[in-house]
C-alpha cells in the first residue's frame, strides 16, 4: 500500500501506513520528517459454533479498549505495551471463542494463499486510486493539511536497533495477533451473529473496526489521515475476503500482514529504498496473482446464449435440524434414486451435487449437475436447488470453485425444462426429510 507517487506529487515525505495497532514513545530516535513511514498493515454454518451477542460485544470492547488504552494511561514500555495491546485481547478472545477460530485457521491454505495475494494486490491498487482522489480533494480545499504528512510516522519513528526487533515481531506477533483478533474474531463473530446480512457488508464493518483501532494516525495527521485510513480499510477488506472465501483461514492473512509491516521496519533498519522496493515487489506479485485468478475464472465461464437462471430457494425456520445430518439424509435419498453423488462442506454451507445417466446427461451437457446447497443454522436455514457445474473432486476443490456463481449457473431452455420436471420431486423429498 505504498503511496510513494502520491506523496511525491504532494512534495511531502514518503508516507505509508503500518497495520500494527501498538506504538510507544520508548525507543524513539531523532529521525526527521523525511524518515520512511509505513502502511502496514448471511450467517454461515461453515464459520463454526455461534457466538452470543454479549460475548461478541465484550470481546470487541476489550480489543478496542486495549488499543486505545495507550492514549489515556501512562506511557507503556515496549514489553508491557505488547502485553496490554495484544496479550490481553488474545486471552479474552481465546476464552470467548478461540476454539472455533483456531479450528478454521489452517483451512485450504493453498487456495487462501492465491486469494490473499490476489486480493491484497487488487485492493492495494484500489486504495491507491482512492488516495489520489482524496489527495486531489485535500489539495483543492485544504492544501495546508498536506503539511501534516511531513510528521514522522508514530509507529516507524524508532531507532535502527529497535526496527530490527520489530521486523521479527511483525512476522511473529503483530501480523498473527491482529488477524486473529480482527479477521478471526471481529469478522468471524459478525458472520456468526448476522446470518441475513451479506458477507461483504460485514467485511466492510469489520474493516472499519480494524481502521478505528489505529487511532494514532488520526491524532498525528488530522484530516490528512484519510489517506491512512483508506489504506487500512482496503487492506482489511482484502484479508476479510481471503478469510471468508477460504472458510476461515488465518495463516495466509497473518503472513501477508506480518510481511507487509516487516518491510516498513526493514526500511528503517536499512534504507528507505530497500523498504520501498520490497513493498513494490509485494504489490506487483499481488497484482499478477489477481490477474491470474481473473483470467482463470473468465476462461471457466460458459459462453452465454439465450439463458435463464434456474435456482429454487426454500427457507425453513424452527426445525432444529443438524445441517450436516440433513445433508447426509438427502444424499442417501438421491443415491437410492440412482444418482451419482458428491458432497462437501464449503464456506457457503453444505453442498451436494448429483448426476444421473439417462436423464440429466442425456438432456444437458455432461459437466453439469443437479446442485443442492444448505446454509444457515439449525432453526433458520435455506436450501438452494438448481443446475450447476459438476466440480471434479468437490471435497478438495479450491475455495473459488465453490462460489454461488459456479454452483448455480445460467442455463439453456432444455436444461430449465429438465429442472422443472425433476425439481418438484426433489423439493417434496427434501420437505419430507426436514419434517
Amino acid at each position: 500500500m505504498s503511496n510513494l507517487s502520491i506523496e511525491q506529487k504532494a512534495n511531502s515525505s514518503i508516507h505509508t501506513v503500518n497495520h500494527g495497532g501498538f506504538h510507544t514513545s520508548a525507543q524513539t530516535s531523532n529521525r526527521n520528517a523525511a524518515s520512511p513511514v509505513q502502511t502496514g498493515g448471511n450467517t454461515d454454518s461453515a464459520f463454526g459454533k455461534p457466538i452470543t451477542k454479549s460475548r461478541y460485544l465484550l470481546g470487541l470492547l476489550i480489543i478496542l479498549g486495549a488499543a486505545y488504552s495507550q492514549y489515556v494511561l501512562p506511557s507503556f514500555g515496549p514489553a508491557l505495551g505488547f502485553l496490554v495491546v495484544y496479550g490481553l485481547p488474545i486471552v479474552v478472545v481465546s476464552v470467548l471463542w478461540g476454539r472455533t477460530i483456531i479450528q478454521k485457521a489452517g483451512k485450504k491454505t493453498w487456495a487462501a494463499l492465491k486469494l490473499g495475494l490476489g486480493f491484497y494486490g487488487a485492493f492495494t491498487a484500489l486504495g491507491l486510486l482512492a488516495s489520489y482522489a482524496i489527495l486531489f480533494v485535500l489539495t483543492s480545499f485544504d492544501p495546508a493539511s498536506l503539511n501534516l504528512l511531513h510528521k514522522p510516522n508514530p509507529v516507524l519513528n524508532v531507532s535502527t536497533e529497535y526496527a530490527w526487533i520489530m521486523v521479527a515481531l511483525s512476522l511473529l506477533i503483530v501480523g498473527p495477533a491482529e488477524e486473529y483478533l480482527f479477521r478471526g474474531f471481529v469478522l468471524g463473530g459478525l458472520l456468526s451473529l448476522f446470518k441475513g446480512r451479506h458477507w461483504l457488508t460485514l467485511s466492510l464493518v469489520s474493516s472499519v473496526f480494524f481502521a478505528a483501532a489505529h487511532l494514532y494516525y488520526g491524532l498525528v495527521y488530522g484530516v490528512a489521515s484519510a489517506l491512512d485510513f483508506t489504506d487500512l480499510v482496503t487492506f482489511g477488506m482484502a484479508m476479510c475476503i481471503t478469510y471468508y472465501l477460504s472458510g476461515g483461514n488465518l495463516l495466509v492473512p497473518a503472513v501477508v500482514h506480518g510481511a507487509y509491516d516487516a518491510t516498513g521496519f526493514l526500511g528503517v533498519a536499512t534504507s528507505s529504498q530497500i523498504g520501498t522496493v520490497l513493498r513494490v515487489l509485494m504489490l506487483l506479485m499481488g497484482i499478477a496473482v489477481a490477474l491470474g485468478l481473473f483470467i482463470n475464472r473468465t476462461r471457466k465461464k460458459t459462453p452465454t446464449r439465450s439463458r435463464l437462471i434456474s435456482e429454487k430457494i426454500m427457507h425453513f425456520q424452527n426445525k432444529n435440524r443438524d445441517l450436516a445430518q440433513l445433508s447426509q439424509q438427502i444424499v442417501q435419498q438421491l443415491q437410492a434414486d440412482g444418482y451419482e453423488i458428491q458432497s462437501t462442506t464449503a464456506p457457503l454451507g453444505q453442498v451436494i451435487q448429483a448426476q444421473k445417466a439417462g436423464i440429466l446427461r442425456d438432456v444437458i451437457t455432461a459437466d453439469r449437475a443437479f446442485t443442492i446447497m444448505i446454509a444457515g443454522q439449525p432453526n433458520d436455514f435455506t436450501v438452494h436447488i438448481g443446475i450447476g457445474k459438476w466440480i471434479q473432486n468437490i471435497a478438495v476443490a479450491a475455495a473459488e470453485a465453490l462460489l454461488t456463481s459456479f454452483l448455480f449457473l445460467a442455463i439453456d431452455v432444455p436444461e430449465m425444462l429438465w429442472t422443472l420436471h425433476v425439481e418438484n420431486d426433489i423439493v417434496k423429498q427434501i420437505t419430507q426429510i426436514v419434517g
